[in-house]
């Protein structure tokens, strides 16, 4: 498959940005503004999961795997009713099954208030799970994750003794055909 790099410019044959040599144009976005894999409108997907103290107090499967073809755009966590009692108020989303990285997503992100929490990668705070970023030489940038696809999400506390934590984990993502 050739790899594009470069912008030809609006194609009257594809109504919209392409990439490609003229007569072999690919959409990457629509003049609507749609963006699009091979022509095809691409949509971002939301997940919503709902998790609360009760789950357990190891890591738990959340009951949803990330799909086959998935691009994982980002994880965040909507806290309903923050966490007061747990010595550890923080949570972890990652994955079981192949990838197998219970921080993968959010590494140690707070539920002690209400509110959306995303992960950072902030010096002394980094919370962006490792299927999230990656080493740029010394330093962490995001990436999309497509290596989760398949595999289920779970979640764990920061501490085995949560009382009050309701809260929905989000996640955003694509599908590729």
């Amino acid at each position: 498959m050739a790899r594009y790099t470069h912008f030809d410019g609006i194609s009257s044959k594809v109504n919209g940005f392409a990439v490609g040599a003229q007569g072999s144009e690919v959409s990457i976005c629509s003049q609507a503004g749609v963006l699009a894999q091979a022509g095809e409108p691409l949509r971002a997907y939301t997940k919503k999961i709902s998790i609360g103290f009760a789950d357990g107090t190891t890591e738990t499967d959340t009951g949803w795997d990330v799909p086959s073809n998935a691009v994982v755009l980002g994880v965040y966590v909507n806290v309903t009713t923050a966490e007061a009692t747990g010595a550890d108020k923080t949570i972890d989303v990652g994955t079981g099954g192949t990838s197998d990285d219970p921080n993968g997503f959010l590494d140690g992100v707070s539920v002690a208030s209400t509110g959306l929490v995303k992960g950072t990668l902030a010096n002394g705070a980094v919370t962006l799970g490792a299927l999230l970023k990656i080493a740029d030489g010394t330093t962490d940038v995001p990436e999309p994750n497509v290596s989760a696809a398949g595999d289920s999400v779970t979640w764990t506390p920061g501490s085995n003794d949560f009382a009050e934590l309701a809260a929905d984990i989000y996640f955003v993502y694509v599908l590729l055909s």
